[in-house]
């Protein structure tokens, strides 16, 4: 069940990033309880990162109550990709951005990841 909510948060904040006709931010505080309130949410979404290419940063960021809070998940994840080099570097790029962002405005942060797999930076090697 938590996959299925968090594909469907996943697939609001991508839609809002592409069509500025469509209000995430009317789902954004939903968004946010939900994580903030579901340990089983926040769980697949830290055991299960890699399947939220595009929208993973986001969904960190809302997740979070601070900016501080998000660095310190995304240096848990970095950690946690183990011996998986391109994942390690796609997050660790994922920290920098955050780090230089002045807030994590989730839309913003959904609009980074869209534009770095437009150029072809981020190629989704997840199968699952």
């Amino acid at each position: 069940m938590a996959e299925l909510v968090l594909n469907n948060f996943a697939s609001a904040i991508i839609h809002s990033a592409v069509f500025p006709e469509y209000p995430v931010r009317g789902v954004e505080e939903t968004i946010r309880f939900h994580l903030r309130h579901s340990p089983a949410l926040r769980d697949f979404l830290m055991e299960g990162f890699d399947r939220f290419q595009l929208a993973g940063l986001a969904l960190i960021c809302l997740k979070n109550e601070t900016k501080a809070d998000a660095e310190r998940d995304l240096r848990d994840l970095i950690s946690a990709a183990g011996s998986d080099v391109r994942e390690r570097a796609r997050r660790a790029r994922l920290l920098g951005h955050l780090e230089a962002a002045d807030k994590g405005d989730p839309l913003e942060l959904a609009k980074y990841s869209l534009e770095r797999a437009a150029a072809g930076d981020e190629v989704s090697t997840v199968t699952r």
